[in-house]
């Protein structure tokens, strides 16, 4: 994944070998209880069961299981982290911090980040190192959901139009990113949807400024408009075809 839960976990563990029982840690008994210094661990018939040091200015956990298996814990002043892991490429992750909280699932090259702080808020889905869906707030963004394709490009987005009073919005994307349909609520009633070639609108479905109905336009490749239609403002329709020999309208212009 493009995030994993913090360095903070990485590591091996420098523990303090020792053999016998239990017992023979270096420990002190107080009103408290029994007190052991670490680092230390413990170890089974098949070897270490249990580690635990100081790092990073707290303490660090960590249970060992078959196979290398892992449950590691830690915490200092600035953070809190738990880590599970049955192999290289099977783990889950918690991390929460002053800043920030930190849920990441992996499993083979899948996987799954649910993140939040003062900037974003959001679950990702990454499929090796390439985020391909994410449904949330983006730095600087409104909410919405995001697909990308396999390379990381953006597909498809749904969520609210900006500037738009929350309105909602739909935007499809082609293969090189750019915008290949579209449809949006407006602030006022209605709204609007397009379809466009190379980036550039060639369809438009839109209510009238007068929100006397609806209206069509297509246009050229290069953006001119070559045909107009829609609802006129006291009713009925009218539709106009624009060409280099000249312009044919039937009923009033339409704005």
């Amino acid at each position: 994944m493009k995030k994993f839960a913090s360095g903070y976990l990485s590591g091996a563990l420098t523990a303090f070998v020792f053999t016998g029982a239990f017992a023979a840690l270096a420990q002190t008994k107080n009103d408290a209880g029994h007190t052991f210094d670490a680092p230390f661990r413990v170890v089974g018939e098949k070897g270490t069961i249990l580690s635990v040091e100081e790092r990073a200015g707290g303490g660090v956990m960590v249970l060992h299981g078959n196979n290398g298996a892992t449950m590691t814990l830690g915490a200092n002043r600035d953070v809190m982290a738990v880590d599970i892991r049955s192999s290289p490429t099977e783990h889950a992750s918690l991390i929460v911090s002053k800043t920030e909280t930190v849920l990441s699932l992996e499993s083979g090259k899948n996987g799954l980040l649910l993140q939040t702080n003062a900037k974003e808020t959001g679950i990702s889905i990454d499929r090796g190192d390439v985020e391909v869906a994410h449904f949330g707030q983006k730095a600087g963004k409104d909410a919405a959901l995001r697909i990308f394709s396999a390379s990381g490009t953006p597909s498809v987005e749904l969520g609210s139009a900006a500037g738009s009073d929350g309105a909602g919005s739909l935007r499809v994307l082609d293969a090189s990113g750019k915008i290949a349909g579209f449809m949006q609520g407006t602030e006022g009633r209605g709204g609007n949807a397009g379809v466009a070639v190379d980036g550039k609108i060639v369809v438009l479905l839109a209510v009238t400024p007068s929100n006397s109905g609806g209206k069509i336009e297509t246009s050229d490749s290069g953006g001119e408009v070559v045909f107009r239609a829609g609802a006129k403002t006291d009713g009925g329709g009218a539709m106009c075809i624009y060409t280099d020999d000249g312009d044919r309208c039937y009923g009033p212009y339409l704005p």
